[in-house]
């Protein structure tokens, strides 16, 4: 496809391109002045009252409340005190054995399950 511009119109269409993007810079650098010196001026204006903390309701205890899951968390439990503890290279040998169970379960490959259970080895 030819271009129907000749060099001299190519030069010029450029050259236009050239003084819209100077004259959108100089925009640009009058309107960051600007908001540079609208936030000197509010600077250096009076900061705005600060209003004194509202006042927090005291809760009362004797009002049984109805107890939220993330209070689990924070109460000791017995039954997680006894548990046995899995770490280290236990806790990998446990997490691979229980994938190769859910695996088999699920009719996986047979050649997976040789793979994990050598890793496990």
């Amino acid at each position: 496809m030819s271009s129907d511009y000749s060099y001299n119109e190519l030069m010029a269409m450029q050259e236009q391109a050239l003084e819209r993007v100077r004259e959108m810079q100089r925009r640009a650098d009058i309107a960051a002045r600007d908001a540079q010196e609208n936030l000197s001026a509010d600077k250096r204006s009076e900061p705005p009252p600060i209003s004194p903390p509202l006042p927090v309701p005291k809760i009362e205890k004797t009002a049984k409340r109805k107890p939220y899951p993330v209070d689990y968390l924070h109460e000791p439990h017995p039954e997680k005190e006894n548990a046995p503890s899995v770490s280290g290279a236990d806790a990998d040998k446990a997490l691979i054995l229980a994938l190769i169970l859910f695996l088999s379960q699920e009719g996986a490959d047979k050649m997976l399950i040789a793979a994990l259970m050598y890793i496990m080895g």
